[in-house]
């Protein structure tokens, strides 16, 4: 057998485009419907915790879409937040300009009267307000051109950094898609919901009132089965066995399903045979970093107690709207019995050796607080990292 064949998984960590891109129809459609119809068209925010796939999401929606949405006189356009953390709230707004000027430039459609408009923005010797009334009329004078401007702002949790000494950034974003006369379309991708964000620096903007939220979670089982796919293309045949232990590890995450998927095509062009269980020895430590990561996260938003309280321990002082935040996230999901288990059973056993670590008796939860189980349970991450017991 040829063994040069290409490793479908190869760019694992990165956006999926093309080809690579698995399933997700459900989402696409959500996407497509709410932000891509010539008119009436709404802002969506796309919510999921890291490496789920949110951008790859809106990157096949929108962007491998560009020439079909031109044709519409849609226009997306990307801005990745996590890089701009140290802008000025003028500069930031300037920017949306310039980028917009760029792709209508490119469309060959700059016309006189947004040339102006554009003028008026960069005049030397504004005040911030009038810089922004005047970013507010150019985008009336492109949406006259029959134009509506999409923009895609990725690592959204970072308005934080940029807004934090002028909270009215977010009310600012808002009136730039609340009012008809330059009404701009907005996707964001998130960690975080827009209120959670907005909360963290107490804004009062209401700019999550105007978004649709709409969580990205784990890959369903027709997902699933498309990434088993993957496999029989490179002429590999997995066993109802080995696909079982895959989803043991994975569940249906699709960053961990790339990265173990990866692993088993090399390992397989050496072997013509795949250990599933030896594979994933081999990639303990990634694994390990990414659930490391995970509880970074449930740390920020005080999530660690209630998980290993819904899980492990005693639930009471637990609400529902815990439970249904971090299902939600697909953090966990329920059973055949009914009962709260991890997204996958290695994870959930991760989980389960880390409480057992903790030696804590379930009743004295309600002493834990989720920074001294957090404390535990990465000093369990450091012995297990080292190859402890």
């Amino acid at each position: 057998m040829n063994n040069n064949f290409q490793n479908p998984f190869v760019n694992y960590g990165n956006i999926v485009s093309g080809d690579r891109f698995i399933g997700r129809k459900n989402d696409l459609r959500i996407v497509e419907n709410r932000t891509t119809q010539k008119e009436g068209s709404g802002n969506l925010a796309i919510v999921g915790k890291r490496r789920i796939g949110k951008s790859s999401l809106i990157y096949k929606a929108i962007m491998e879409r560009r020439q079909e949405l031109n044709d519409k006189k849609i226009v997306p356009i990307w801005i990745n937040l996590g890089v701009q953390s140290d802008i000025q709230i003028p500069d930031f707004f300037c920017s949306f300009v310039t980028l917009c000027v760029k792709e209508l430039k490119d469309l060959n459609n700059f016309n006189q009267k947004i040339q102006i408009a554009e003028s008026e923005v960069f005049n030397e010797g504004q005040t911030s307000h009038t810089i922004y009334i005047n970013i507010q009329q150019f985008f009336k004078k492109v949406k006259q051109a029959g134009y509506r401007i999409l923009f895609i702002l990725d690592e959204f949790d970072s308005a934080t950094d940029i807004f934090k000494n002028d909270v009215s950034g977010f009310q600012k974003l808002r009136d730039l898609s609340y009012f008809p006369d330059w009404q701009v379309t907005f996707i964001t991708i998130s960690k975080r919901t827009i209120k959670e964000i907005e909360a963290q620096i107490k804004s009062l903007s209401n700019l999550d009132q105007i978004f649709l939220t709409h969580y990205l979670t784990m890959f369903e089982n027709e997902n699933i089965k498309e990434y088993f796919e993957k496999f029989i293309s490179c002429g590999i045949s997995i066993s109802t066995e080995n696909k079982n232990r895959i989803t043991f590890y994975c569940g249906g995450h699709p960053y961990l399903l790339e990265l173990l998927g990866y692993q088993i095509i090399e390992r397989y062009k050496k072997e013509k045979n795949v250990d599933i269980d030896k594979v994933a020895s081999i990639i303990e430590r990634p694994f390990l970093n990414f659930y490391e990561n995970l509880l970074d996260q449930l740390i920020e938003n005080n999530s660690l107690l209630n998980l290993m309280k819904i899980l492990f321990g005693n639930i009471s002082g637990v609400q529902t709207t815990d439970v249904d935040e971090l299902i939600k996230y697909g953090i966990i999901k329920s059973n055949s019995c009914g009962d709260y288990i991890g997204y996958s059973e290695h994870f959930h056993n991760f989980l389960m050796h880390a409480y057992d670590f903790m030696g804590d008796d379930p009743n004295e939860y309600e002493e834990l607080t989720n920074e001294n189980i957090y404390t535990k349970i990465k000093k369990f991450i450091s012995i297990f990292r080292d190859g402890g017991n």
